[in-house]
Order: structure tokens, then C-alpha cells, then sequence
């Protein structure tokens, strides 16, 4: 079987499917206004607490947080339109559990969670927004240890169950987060 090639404007086009505007409001009415909350809480009482004083001046912390937040947004995009395209599926659980073809291609080649690594960017653009250094050390490690646990039990065992030997095999070769940019550059 041939693999499909998808242009540029095919995964712009993902924006207007339901597989991702499904997902939208999970981010607009959860997550983004939970890490500002997080973001703006730690500024105000741990970094105050410490004494931390922000490093990078205004308003360069905003630059930071606007080119994070788009690298951000735009690497979701790019993640989710493999799993709509290849896999025929999508990010959110009606389309997830519906995945007709394990994804090992583009950004699912370089890591298993490349979505979390795009809310990173995201993420860490928040912090610089509110200036919160604990929100950048302490915080955001620790969601992310907990984001990678809950990913393995929501989405790793049922890929394992659905998928198999073809995952087990994939997963032995993939790293779970930090990109492999040997094989991504060709160096391997």
C-alpha cells in the first residue's frame, strides 16, 4: 500500500473539519484559561514569595509569547491533521477511539506525544505573558510528568489493544516526547 501525500493546503483545510473544531472548545473554555489562572497564580503568590524576579523585560516577554503561541498553534495543527488525514480519525474521543490507521508519519515519526510538545510552546508562551518563573520550573514540569502518565493510560494502552504488535514495534522505536533529531535531519 501506498502512502498518501497530503500538500500544505490539505492540512490548513483540517482546520475546517469537525475532527478539529471539535476539539476548540476544549482548549478556549479548559485549558487555556487554566494555565493563565496557574500562570497568573504562581506569579503572584510563589514568585513574590521566593523573590523571583522575571529575567527577560517587558515587552519581550510579549514577543516570546506571541511566537510561542503561534510555533505552538500552528505545530496542533500539523499534529492533528496526521491524525485526521493518515489516520482518519482525530484529537478528540468520538474520533480517537474511530482511528482507522496507527500514525507513524510526520511528527508521529519524531516522537509519540508530539502534541503535548506543541502545548508546550504554548504553554511556556503563558508563563513569559505572566512573567512567572515558578509557573516556568515548577509548574510546568509538573503537568507535564502528569500529562505524559495520563497519555500513556488513555491513549497508549487502547492504541496497544487496537493496533498491537504494529504499536508495540512502533513504540520500541519512537521516543515517547523528546524529538529523535538524528532521524529527523536524516543523520541516521
Amino acid at each position: 500500500m501506498t502512502e498518501k501525500k497530503y500538500s500544505l493546503m490539505d492540512r490548513w483545510r483540517c482546520l475546517f473539519r469537525k475532527e478539529f473544531y471539535m476539539i476548540l472548545p476544549n482548549y478556549i473554555f479548559f485549558l487555556i484559561p487554566i494555565a493563565s489562572i496557574m500562570a497568573y497564580l504562581s506569579h503572584r503568590y510563589i514568585d513574590n514569595w521566593i523573590g523571583w524576579k522575571f529575567p527577560i523585560p517587558r515587552p519581550y516577554n510579549f514577543i516570546f509569547f506571541g511566537v510561542s503561541l503561534i510555533v505552538g498553534f500552528a505545530g496542533i495543527l500539523w499534529v492533528y491533521s496526521y491524525l485526521i488525514l493518515e489516520g482518519e480519525g482525530g484529537p478528540c474521543p468520538p474520533f480517537t477511539s474511530k482511528t482507522k490507521r496507527l500514525v507513524k508519519t510526520g511528527a508521529y515519526s519524531l516522537c509519540r506525544h508530539p502534541s503535548i510538545l506543541f502545548k508546550l510552546f504554548g504553554v511556556i508562551g503563558l508563563g513569559c505573558a505572566f512573567e512567572s518563573i515558578s509557573f516556568l520550573l515548577i509548574v510546568i514540569p509538573t503537568l507535564l510528568v502528569f500529562s505524559l502518565l495520563a497519555n500513556k493510560k488513555m491513549q497508549e494502552d487502547p492504541l496497544i489493544e487496537k493496533f498491537g504488535d504494529e504499536y508495540l514495534e512502533y513504540k520500541k522505536k519512537t521516543p515517547m516526547l523528546i524529538p529523535d533529531f538524528w532521524k529527523a535531519f536524516g543523520w541516521r
